[in-house]
């Protein structure tokens, strides 16, 4: 009689034990997750960031290019961005739900492409998606200074720089500083040295911007 209710216990623990597999494959847990308290459960969540550029979402300036770094006040962590866009972070502990972070970019081959508003805190809600807007740093102006060709270091004043239609006059020491309009900040510019009275006018096309420091410029004068 007493082996037959053990049995019973054992029959019965089993069917039991079968439901909770059974509930644990069907929601996405394991069957050692239901045992677990939730003291001793190691809960992860994913968030996935979205690079773009100024046009909108659809704008995916950076594919397959550079990482985004995610840094909070006790973490910093990195991964590749994606064919369009896209930025995985995965398995981020529990508890890092609901803080607040910022977010750079990196590794862009040279090209210093930074968030808009790198300064925006964004808050980690499990599996909501982040857009991030960026754009290429340092094309919103240009410097440097003019020289005579035949005498280096003879600086000319009052050559006129321009790109399209902006423009400005070097000073008396031959420097200049040519701010651009953001309907005119691109990443490759053809800007023109011209002194009509004295010199040949000089065009440089295609020069990258984000690229150049101070423009070093030489003139020929006219014979």
């Amino acid at each position: 009689m007493l082996n037959k209710l053990k049995w019973k216990y054992v029959v019965g623990l089993g069917v039991i034990i079968s439901i909770l597999g059974g509930i644990a494959e069907f929601s996405g847990y394991s069957l050692s997750d239901l045992w677990l308290s939730d003291e001793k459960k190691v809960d992860y969540f994913n968030v996935t960031v979205f690079v773009h550029g100024k046009e909108g979402k659809h704008s995916h300036i950076l594919e397959n290019r550079g990482k985004v770094v995610m840094q909070s006040p006790t973490d910093r962590r990195d991964e590749k961005i994606g064919d369009k866009g896209e930025v995985n972070f995965k398995e981020l502990p529990a508890s890092f739900k609901n803080q607040k972070v910022t977010f750079y970019i990196t590794d862009t081959d040279n090209e210093p492409y930074q968030v808009i508003n790198p300064d925006s805190l964004y808050i980690l809600t499990p599996n909501k998606a982040i857009h991030l807007q960026v754009m290429l740093a340092n094309i919103d102006q240009i410097k440097g200074t003019l020289r005579d060709k035949r005498d280096t270091s003879k600086r000319i004043a009052d050559v006129k720089v321009c790109i399209e239609n902006i423009c400005v006059n070097t000073d008396k020491d031959g420097r200049f500083l040519l701010k651009l309009p953001e309907e005119y900040q691109k990443k490759f510019q053809t800007i023109s040295f011209r002194k009509e009275c004295c010199y040949k006018e000089y065009v440089k096309h295609n020069v990258p911007m984000q690229l150049e420091g101070d423009f070093d410029v030489v003139l020929e004068p006219k014979s």
